[in-house]
């Protein structure tokens, strides 16, 4: 693993892709990134602009960080080939400096950095062809309006305060005429699709991946469909899924990762109360508490194994990484995918039955915390599968929270002891001396990827 650290805007960045992931989906630019990353970040405006009109209070910034847990934005995992030179901006340029001083939020593709700030300023950097740059025409449009920002893998979009959308990367130019609804635009790995004014559903980018909703034969009928009437867009690394009001789901994109399966082809998609996504696969929990699975078989898409404990009771359903886990009403915890990835928990089906109250996921493996504050683990014991004999006595009781990075897990006891395991280099074995910090008064944490944080009393 390469861990690069940007330290004037403290931003870290593990670019590794253990899993084996492709070079780049079908329909997507196979540029090969520059060997020679941007040094300085792209501005929008400069720092020297004066503060935007729109003020923080009114227009709230939005944030989609991507992240490789699937439920939330599964299209946006670091290269297999990171940038051999990280992008490391001086000090002295004014850019950073204002970065440094200012609020900002920040958003990561696999090939590049995208900042903006609670003055809805933007700022970019790292391989131009993929975000790492804008041109002057975009620079202007966005400047000191942005709300919003996602993030592909090779792009990005933003939705400005006047509720249009903008893109910049390896992505064609999204319609330039079209009002979209705010939290609204979603990405998966190189399209991006979001709700127009009259929630209608708008997407841009590969066609392969979603980028267009056509009336194909196997999406006949979708463009009436998708006109109006759609609460929520979901997406799997190549597909989106739209849920209506009316609680059909009309899914489109890669059908290798759950496009072209609609409520017209599957009459069992109905009544669907939400929808939940892996990387290549979806989930529908209907309103009857069943479940309804489709997409690549090892991603979760087949879930006949488990059909009947399925069929009812269904409360809530997370998706990892490829694997999910049905929580019932009765507390048991219901888990399918792919057996690498947390996928087959038959080690411990006898400890899943009930009491399950709350699941967490790093890349490999799952980590349950039950009723009686116990903890549960399964999957790829390096990334946090199997609980280390030396922490199990401390995770038989008293846990009341668990969080996780890609590759590790930490439970925050009712003593304010922070337990942790799972990969070093992700916060699973920070050493003897941080360790013995973390015995007595932690009372929040935080995640992210690679890392967690701690702060005591």
């Amino acid at each position: 693993d390469e861990s690069f650290e940007v330290t004037e805007v403290y931003i870290l960045s593990i670019l590794d892709w253990e899993m084996g992931a492709s070079a780049a989906p079908i329909g997507v630019p196979t540029l090969t990134p520059s060997r020679k990353p941007t040094s300085k970040p792209t501005t929008a405006p400069k720092p020297t602009t004066k503060p935007s009109t729109i003020k923080p209070s009114t227009v709230k910034p939005t944030t989609y960080h991507p992240s490789l847990s699937p439920s939330m934005n599964p299209s946006v995992d670091p290269s297999v080939d990171p940038s051999a030179n990280p992008t490391v901006g001086p000090t002295s340029d004014p850019a950073l400096v204002f970065l440094q001083t200012s609020p900002s939020y920040k958003v990561r593709n696999g090939f590049a950095f995208c900042a903006f700030t609670t003055s809805n300023e933007v700022f970019v950097w790292g391989e131009e062809p993929y975000g790492g740059a804008l041109t002057t025409e975009q620079a202007t449009a966005m400047d000191g309006v942005v709300v919003t920002v996602v993030a592909s893998r090779f792009a990005y979009a933003a939705r400005t305060a006047d509720a249009y959308m903008h893109g910049w990367g390896a992505i064609n130019a999204p319609p330039s005429d079209v009002h979209i609804q705010t939290g609204s635009l979603v990405a998966n790995e190189a399209s991006f699709a979001a709700l127009t004014a009259d929630y209608g559903v708008v997407a841009f980018g590969s066609d392969v991946n979603g980028g267009n909703v056509t009336d194909s034969a196997r999406c006949s009928g979708y463009k009436t469909q998708l006109a109006s009437g759609v609460s929520s867009i979901t997406a799997t690394a190549g597909a989106f899924a739209a849920l209506k009001t009316n609680g059909e789901v009309y899914a489109w994109g890669n059908v290798h990762t759950g496009g072209g399966v609609s409520t017209l082809t599957t009459p069992a998609l109905n009544a669907v109360s939400k929808v939940f996504a892996t990387r290549t696969a979806f989930a529908a929990l209907l309103s009857s508490g069943g479940v309804v699975t489709w997409g690549d078989p090892y991603g979760g898409g087949d879930s006949a194994s488990v059909a009947e404990n399925l069929s009812s009771g269904v409360i809530h359903i997370v998706a990892c990484r490829n694997a999910f886990v049905a929580v019932k009403a009765d507390g048991a915890a219901v888990v399918w995918g792919h057996p690498e990835f947390g996928g087959n928990a038959s080690s411990v089906v006898n400890e899943l039955t009930s009491g399950v109250a709350f699941v967490a996921c790093t890349f490999t493996a799952i980590a349950a915390l039950k009723q009686d504050n116990t903890v549960v683990t399964w999957g790829k014991a390096a990334y946090g599968g199997e609980i280390p004999s030396d922490k199990a006595s401390a995770l038989s009781s008293g846990v009341a929270a668990i969080y996780h990075t890609n590759r590790a897990f930490a439970a925050l006891k009712e003593n304010g002891q922070l337990v942790v395991w799972g990969r070093a280099g992700h916060g699973g074995s920070p050493g003897a001396e941080v360790e013995a910090l973390l015995l007595s008064g932690v009372h929040t944490v935080c995640s992210n990827d690679a890392a967690f944080s701690a702060i005591k009393t």
